[in-house]
């Protein structure tokens, strides 16, 4: 499988892993991040910020990749929209239709590239120098990353014993 089509089958992965979630544990969060895969979020705050980070981070810097001359890509800072959008207040369904949508757009938009484009370069903060390919793959191990850090989630929720 690509990597296009990896990504493209990301928001059924999200809402299968979500969903498998209590609903009273989708804003929980532990009491430590001890060797925790991902950014610390609750199910919902990596739902909102995958979203986010789909529609302000990816859908930019492959615009930018392929109409500038080697760009330089910034990072986004994730913790700091997370506390200004108030991810907790979110609702999930909301943002999982919203994180569809927008990888719908990035998929559409990746297989309409011209096979050319896929080696124009930029300089991603903390990656250094990648190609539009090499940027399809950051994207998905942040997916996968995510994707993790939900399943650390579950590992780590409470136990009760009857």
């Amino acid at each position: 499988m690509n990597v296009i089509e990896s990504l493209a089958q990301t928001p059924d992965h999200l809402e299968a892993v979500v969903r498998g979630f209590p609903v009273e544990r989708l804003g929980w969060l532990p009491s430590d991040w001890n060797e925790c895969p991902a950014e610390g979020f609750s199910a919902l705050g990596h739902v909102c910020h995958m979203r986010d980070i789909e529609r302000e981070g990816y859908h930019v810097r492959f615009d930018r990749v392929l109409r500038e001359h080697s760009p330089d890509l910034p990072s986004v800072d994730g913790a700091a929209l997370a506390r200004e959008r108030r991810y907790h207040d979110e609702s999930i369904d909301r943002a999982l239709a919203d994180f569809r949508a927008a990888r719908e757009a990035t998929i559409h938009r990746m297989r309409a590239w011209p096979s050319a484009d896929l080696a124009r370069t930029a300089t991603f903060s903390g990656y250094g120098v990648v190609t539009a390919e090499g940027l399809l793959h950051v994207l998905r191990s942040h997916d996968l990353q995510h994707l993790a850090g939900l399943h650390w989630l579950v590992a780590r929720f409470p136990v009760t014993v009857s």
